[in-house]
């Protein structure tokens, strides 16, 4: 079997020097943007080609607002169009250009398709629009679940679902994602989720840290309420109970309903399961 030479990497060490996704690092191999070569049943990447890919390449997380914008709107004439692969073109090129998976769903998917609800909201965009563009999105998610997994131990579950009366499911699915894609286990129960299966899926879960609640239809302050509490009755005690969404006017707002943190972004639902995680493992040693 032919021997790696001296300075080469593999396709995992050459993902963790430039802190991005294994898949990000295959993917540059494959399209021919970063030089490698087999041995055996692995790519191999010198050290030389590393450093001059690493040249062309811009800075992790100096990506602008306004990349991020033009993405977006590329991404929102594709969707409006029910345009499959030249959507996936836009998140592929988002990718190329050194985006992080998750990213992908809480910088690009996520603000075009609340932009397109908005707009539906507004009268400027017919419900088939949005209908169209949101079975667009839920095949770029499932591509998309390959490059969002995470190697390693897991570090605890978290449930996610709509609240009942809310027929929108696929925050739920990018949430769920995005919860991946940091280390978590998550289980998606989707859109429009009665009290007692919240309850179900919380009761004896393993792992369980936290339970995150969408709530973006207004007015709905009761099914959401009951929501809470059938997770507060049926879930291990510690357990989080997140909620978030337009319906949602704020901390004070999620307080009165019985929930233990307001999350206002994806990233920040993130952040409040990050902080569960720390607080469960400091307690248990």
């Amino acid at each position: 079997m032919e021997q790696p030479e001296t300075g080469e990497l593999t396709l995992h060490e050459v993902s963790e020097r430039l802190g991005v996704h294994y898949n990000t690092v295959y993917r540059y191999v494959r399209r021919g943007r970063l030089n490698a070569r087999r041995v055996g049943g692995e790519w191999r990447v010198s050290t030389d080609d590393l450093a001059r890919f690493g040249q062309d390449q811009p800075k992790r997380g100096k990506r602008g607002a306004k990349s991020w914008e033009l993405h977006q709107q590329r991404l929102f004439d594709r969707l409006i169009e029910g345009d499959v692969e030249g959507s996936w073109e836009v998140v592929t090129g988002a990718l190329d250009s050194g985006a992080e998976p998750t990213d992908l769903h809480l910088r690009l998917l996520g603000p075009t398709m609340s932009e397109i609800g908005e707009r539906w909201a507004a009268g400027s965009l017919d419900i088939a629009d949005e209908h169209r563009a949101s079975a667009v999105t839920n095949l770029l998610l499932g591509r998309l679940s390959t490059h969002t997994r995470r190697r390693g131990r897991r570090r605890g579950r978290v449930v996610l679902g709509a609240a009942p009366g809310d027929h929108h499911s696929l925050p739920v699915a990018m949430m769920a994602d995005v919860l991946r894609g940091h280390g978590f286990v998550a289980s998606d129960l989707g859109a429009d989720v009665p009290p007692p299966s919240f309850g179900h899926s919380v009761r004896d879960a393993d792992q369980l840290l936290a339970a995150a609640l969408y709530a973006g239809a207004p007015d709905n302050d009761e099914q959401v309420r009951a929501s809470v509490a059938a997770i507060r009755e049926s879930a291990a005690d510690g357990v989080g109970i997140i909620v978030g969404g337009r319906g949602i006017d704020g901390a004070e707002h999620a307080e009165a309903l019985g929930a233990d943190a307001f999350a206002t972004t994806g990233q920040h639902v993130v952040e409040l399961v990050e902080e569960m995680a720390e607080k469960r493992k400091a307690n248990a040693a």
